[in-house]
């Protein structure tokens, strides 16, 4: 089955050929977004 181009960004950046909706992946981030409001408490967590 052809893949989206949301789904073949996804599988390239979790090193996979394919990947499926609602199959849950690793994937390595180039860039984040977030708001001023709850940024800082989620980076916070992940430190």
């Amino acid at each position: 089955m052809p893949m989206t181009v949301t789904e073949k960004i996804i599988a390239r950046h979790a090193g996979r050929d394919e990947v499926v909706p609602g199959e849950l992946v690793n994937v390595r981030c180039d860039v984040v977004l977030g708001n001023d409001i709850t940024a800082p408490l989620a980076i916070a967590e992940f430190e």
